[in-house]
């Protein structure tokens, strides 16, 4: 086990992580007031920032499984925001792509989102800043030395691989 974090480094995890949480909530917040929910903001940036996302790369790049993706884009479907399609060129393959009103919402949200950035982005920048310089300073400090003591050792001589 390396050194404790210092109070300082705690708080600079525990700023960080309010700006992240702001911005992520201001995001949220501007998706459900158009009707959408976190995840159908996600899924929405996720499919207009890919050429031709299939469904398991929408799943890997949103760190989940295609069983959480498929419900949110069948609401997407369903809401005529998204279509899928099988891929021209390898018909086992489904590409997910924007409908035009799906092409409007992500890019009124994404305005809204980039405002938000504008706004918020120099305090979530100086927090992560700070937290990666303490961060830094951390994993270089050394480990403190810890004194050994016989029963350390004795259990070595027991031919067993842990100790008793």
């Amino acid at each position: 086990m390396g050194a404790q974090p210092t109070p300082v480094e705690y708080e600079s995890l525990a700023a960080f992580r309010h700006a992240l949480d702001r911005l992520l909530i201001a995001r949220d917040d501007s998706a459900r007031q158009v009707g959408l929910d976190g995840e159908e903001y996600r899924l929405l940036v996720a499919i207009k920032g890919h050429p031709l996302p299939t469904i398991n790369w929408l799943a890997d790049h949103l760190h989940t499984s295609r069983a959480e993706v498929l419900p949110v884009l069948e609401r997407l479907v369903e809401r005529k925001l998204a279509v899928r399609a099988k891929d021209r060129h390898d018909r086992r393959r489904v590409v997910v792509s924007l409908t035009p009103a799906g092409e409007e919402w992500i890019e009124m949200l994404a305005e809204q989102a980039l405002v938000q950035l504008a706004t918020m982005g120099p305090d979530l920048m100086r927090a992560l800043r700070t937290v990666v310089a303490h961060a830094l300073a951390y994993v270089a400090r050394p480990l403190p030395v810890r004194k050994e003591d016989v029963g350390d050792h004795a259990w070595r001589s027991t031919g067993r691989n842990r100790p008793i």
